[in-house]
């Protein structure tokens, strides 16, 4: 049976239902060591990249199927969905680069307590990609946990601004606390007004998503490596090069232009 989820139209690349693509990474096949190892291997080659980086690549493969298939439902729809893990998956093109997220079949969860049992599942799923990458990449586990909260809080809370409302709020925080990562630290938040709108407040990661001790050329434009005076700055700049659809995933919104002779107010102390 198709959903017609909201959540599921807030995400990009796009979801699709049903029958399985043909070139496709399912969360059972990066849980396999064969696989796996194949990933990094052509990620190294691809993108000219140490081991550690192109482990932690398929980690975030894992974390942007379940931010796209299961949290966004849940912040959008207040839906928890229960998904195999050989029915969840990334599709890709020839060098490994999503195109898309894949659901092969779902069933809502309607019953009491589904937002907890929902991160109880979302931490199986996730467990065996994550302890495969802290040894890959030769890194902790406490580390690798930190990643996987920053990635999924910062999906979950970019979903929310599309839709607003203390409920999802809510139910964002419920589900990060049963995933479990054992992170309960806020996030520093960078607040830019890249239009003549609103003032944007984006999330920091906590580490590097691919934990480099220093910001390297490609780097997120909110990477914490960058330094605190620079960070507001890149950020604003890159919203301000989005284009119309990007600008609109990203901050929750439409662009707001007014006349080019008025002046934005500045952004005001938090």
């Amino acid at each position: 049976t198709r959903l017609d989820l909201r959540g599921w139209t807030l995400v990009a690349p796009p979801l699709v239902q049903g029958r399985r693509p043909e070139r496709v990474l399912t969360l059972l096949d990066l849980a396999r060591s064969s696989v796996r190892d194949d990933v990094e291997t052509r990620l190294q080659q691809q993108f000219d990249t140490d081991r550690r980086t192109a482990a932690l690549t398929t980690l975030h493969y894992a974390l942007g199927i379940v931010a796209d298939a299961l949290v966004a439902p849940l912040i959008a729809d207040g839906i928890a969905l229960s998904v195999p893990a050989d029915a969840l998956g990334v599709a890709v093109d020839e060098a490994l680069t999503p195109v898309g997220t894949w659901v092969g079949r779902s069933t809502p969860d309607i019953e009491c307590g589904a937002t907890r049992r929902l991160g109880v599942r979302i931490a199986a799923l996730i467990a065996p990609v994550a302890s495969a990458v802290a040894e890959s990449a030769d890194v902790n586990r406490r580390a690798i946990s930190v990643v996987v909260d920053d990635k999924l809080r910062s999906e979950g809370l970019r979903v929310l601004r599309h839709v607003g409302g203390p409920r999802p709020s809510s139910l964002l925080d419920e589900l990060l606390d049963e995933i479990g990562t054992g992170v309960h630290r806020a996030p520093r938040v960078v607040r830019v007004r890249p239009d003549d709108g609103p003032v944007v407040a984006l999330p920091v990661p906590r580490l590097c998503c691919v934990l480099s001790t220093t910001a390297m050329c490609g780097a997120c434009p909110s990477c914490p490596q960058h330094s605190p005076q620079a960070m507001p700055q890149r950020v604003q700049e890159w919203l301000e090069l989005l284009d119309e659809d990007g600008f609109r995933h990203v901050v929750g919104r439409t662009r707001t232009r007014v006349k080019a002779t008025c002046e934005r107010p500045p952004v005001p102390d938090p």
